[in-house]
């Protein structure tokens, strides 16, 4: 125990700790940005197009059970053995869980009827409703008490 506590505070003395601390919190802004962005574009479009939900909604059922730590080797031949090949794993795991779940379900339980009114609204008034509404419903829903609601 001693020299764990040793080696730790001797890495933070020498800042060699808060080094690797900033490389890894790289890795993961990065492939939170790369698959965090693509993820809630698909997740929106597909709530919103019926056909995207089409196309992609198949793929993404079929690759949520697979554990994203079986494809690591697939990256690895792709992106090699550096920085990328980390990054990618973050983005893929951020990009098949964020399609599936935040971006999606929002936008489905609204309706398509109701996002057109909003884009009606923003080109009539200027304030950008379409935008606060897919904000509004990206946020956390809060607790609800007693029996869960049927979504449709």
């Amino acid at each position: 125990m001693k020299e764990g506590a040793g080696a730790l505070f001797e890495m933070a003395r020498s800042g060699e700790l808060t080094e690797n601390v900033l490389i890894s919190l790289q890795r993961i802004v990065l492939g939170f940005l790369l698959g965090g962005v693509p993820a809630i574009v698909i997740g929106i479009a597909m709530g919103i197009w019926r056909p995207i939900r089409a196309l992609v909604d198949p793929l993404i059922v079929a690759t949520y059970p697979i554990p994203k730590s079986s494809l690591l080797p697939l990256i690895l031949l792709i992106f090699g053995l550096g920085e990328m090949s980390k990054v990618m794993m973050v983005a893929i795991g951020v990009l098949i869980v964020g399609d599936a779940g935040p971006a999606f379900l929002p936008v489905v339980w609204i309706g398509e009827t109701l996002l057109w009114a909003a884009a009606l609204l923003t080109l009539v008034t200027g304030y950008d409703y379409l935008r606060a509404g897919l904000l509004h419903m990206t946020q956390p829903a809060p607790p609800r008490h007693g029996k869960p609601q049927p979504l449709a």
